[in-house]
């Protein structure tokens, strides 16, 4: 709430003191249980504010006074008395004490005529007395809270109120995940978004709620990751970014074949949550419009996943309205896939790695994707100028284009470290010691330069080891460029591609002959054997990973089919129609001949590895 104020347009101190407290608060009348140091307990009577909660804190500014105290306990000698006793060890634990001694207090400062006229005291007299609801008994605590939620962002969407644009956004985002969980989808939603997940049904939706609207740790999404997936920082916010993606772009089932009658889209049941909870237009409506706004909410939502948040609207246009109508479209495999995949040459999981990665490159230290602003066409003018969805299309594109400077091992490294960098606590330093500089100011006098903090990406060079340099936006315009962004989708050279709408279009289209992993095959032989040798391991581990899962999905079937059999001797039930276990029959013996095939393919390539 502090570092919020910072950015607001006016001092509400100030006003506060100036013109008093003209809107109404509201305040719930709660128990509080307080250890005290003798270890004993004290239940004692607080009022938490749970609307108007920014003139709250700025009044206990004015007054002087510090909001744990309210709810720890205040010192004697914080607010002391003319006439003792003020003993600094004892703690003050009933606010009509600490009333009685700030109101004390401050009398005895007014009245005096050496008083001088910005003393607190004489500045508190205008908010001494505030209009308030106080809430007193609540048989549902869960309805209490939803009607003041929904009471802010109705106010805050229809403009009554000046608020922050990033946390109306945040607060709108909650409503929608709670319309989730009412509505009964918040489970089924995530299930389906999760194929791969070890345990969907076994989620705590509760924690999974304060886990999406940063209430709460991200531990209750692991039941998310595939079993062979272990949990971490980075893994686990790869799920909840997923997750709040799903949320807000829900999959729309495509459309049946045309009939040449007027068709209703089946829009399944979660469109029209999101729908009713952002009080949007109708399915058929959507527009530019709608699109954006969806961005920007997606936006300041996964923003609080991270330390340095930057400008949500460095998101505008990465999601359009073919997302808003028909979905996310996520890719479903899990992190550790995509990462094995980059290194194995597998384009579509370059591409789909860097739709992860992006809200890292925004939300950085140094972020690498900044807002757009304007025509690039005017880059000649204004300097240069590329919008995120152009810079998420040249890093997509440097996979498989020869870029210069760019290489498989740099992409790959440079990949792990963007995902890794939020969780960073020390300074990076250079290689050969020493303190690393940013690499557009490399020429800059050491005063000038960006002071180095957690959290900075050192840049990699051709083989994925780290450099001196720290990776910030020059870095990332000098190795992709806007006009690879470009070249990509019109097929000309950057000069010739200078289309505002441009970057509009999808960032993952490849043009030109490629292999079936999406690269373009070297021209020279000894130049695709060292592509081939630096790949096959990622693509062992892959294959090994598809080997582990299938074993593991035979184990659990194994034991599913002798419960059921031990379950049928005890009950006496009639076994099923002699076809049905035909069908299922044949369906295993199917999938244990290509079991066998496999491994008749896995015992060649063993005899090829000695040979390469």
């Amino acid at each position: 709430m502090r570092r919020s104020g910072k950015t607001r347009a006016y001092d509400l101190a100030e006003s506060l003191v100036t013109a008093g407290q003209l809107t109404r608060g509201m305040s719930v009348l709660q128990q509080w249980q307080v250890t005290n140091a003798d270890g004993s307990t004290s239940r004692l009577w607080r009022m938490a504010a749970v609307t108007a909660n920014n003139r709250a804190l700025a009044r206990l500014d004015v007054f002087g006074l510090r909001s744990e105290y309210l709810v720890t306990g205040m010192p004697q000698s914080a607010v002391p008395l003319s006439k003792g006793p003020n003993d600094p060890t004892v703690l003050l634990l009933s606010q009509r004490e600490i009333l009685n001694r700030v109101s004390h207090g401050f009398n005895e400062d007014s009245a005096a005529e050496a008083t001088e006229p910005d003393h607190k005291a004489l500045r508190a007299m205008k908010i001494a007395t505030v209009p308030a609801e106080i809430v007193i008994g609540c048989s549902n605590p869960a309805a209490l809270e939803h009607v003041l939620r929904a009471l802010n962002v109705n106010d805050h969407l229809r403009g009554i109120q000046p608020y922050d644009e990033d946390a109306r956004l945040i607060a709108l985002f909650a409503t929608l995940v709670d319309t989730y969980a009412k509505e009964g989808k918040l489970g089924p939603i995530l299930a389906d978004a999760f194929p791969t997940a070890q345990a969907a049904d076994l989620l705590d939706l509760g924690g999974v709620r304060d886990a999406l609207t940063a209430n709460g740790s991200l531990d209750p999404l692991a039941p998310l990751l595939p079993a062979d997936e272990k949990a971490s920082p980075v893994t686990l916010r790869d799920i909840a970014i997923r997750a709040i993606t799903t949320l807000v772009f829900p999959d729309v089932p495509p459309a049946g074949p045309e009939t040449g009658k007027r068709q209703i889209r089946d829009t399944r049941p979660y469109w029209p949550i999101v729908k009713a909870a952002l009080q949007e237009a109708p399915w058929s409506q959507i527009r530019a419009k709608t699109a954006e706004a969806r961005t920007r909410l997606w936006s300041a939502a996964i923003a609080q996943m991270f330390l340095h948040r930057a400008n949500i609207l460095s998101a505008l246009g990465l999601f359009g309205v073919p997302e808003v109508k028909d979905g996310s479209g996520q890719d479903p495999r899990p992190l550790k896939d995509l990462l094995l995949g980059a290194e194995a040459g597998d384009a579509t999981a370059w591409a789909a790695l860097v739709r992860r990665m992006a809200p890292a490159l925004i939300h950085a230290p140094e972020p690498l994707i900044t807002p757009g602003q304007g025509s690039e066409a005017g880059a000649r003018r204004k300097g240069v100028r590329r919008t995120p969805t152009n810079a998420l299309a040249a890093l997509t594109l440097a996979y498989t284009e020869n870029s210069p400077g760019v290489s498989r091992e740099l992409l790959v490294a440079f990949a792990r470290s963007v995902l890794e960098h939020p969780d960073v606590t020390q300074v990076p330093e250079a290689p050969g010691g020493g303190q690393p500089v940013c690499y557009g100011e490399s020429r800059w006098k050491e005063e000038d330069q960006t002071p180095i903090v957690p959290g900075m990406v050192l840049a990699p060079d051709l083989n994925g080891d780290a450099t001196s340099f720290v990776a910030d936006k020059a870095w990332f315009d000098y190795l992709f460029p806007a006009e690879l962004g470009h070249a990509s989708r019109t097929g000309a050279s950057g000069s010739d591609a200078d289309d505002e709408g441009a970057d509009s279009e999808s960032a993952n289209q490849v043009d030109g002959p490629t292999t079936v992993h999406g690269q373009v095959p070297p021209s020279d032989p000894r130049d695709r054997l060292a592509e081939l040798r630096r790949e096959l391991p990622a693509r062992i581990e892959l294959a090994e990973g598809i080997y582990q899962r299938a074993v593991e999905a035979a184990n659990a079937l194994l034991e599913d089919f002798d419960e059921a059999s031990r379950l049928r001797s005890q009950l006496g039930e009639d076994a099923l129609p002699a076809d049905q276990r035909i069908q299922w029959m044949e369906r295993l013996a199917s999938a244990r001949q290509t079991a066998q095939d496999s491994a008749t393919v896995l015992s060649q390539v063993e005899a090829l590895i000695l040979q390469v």
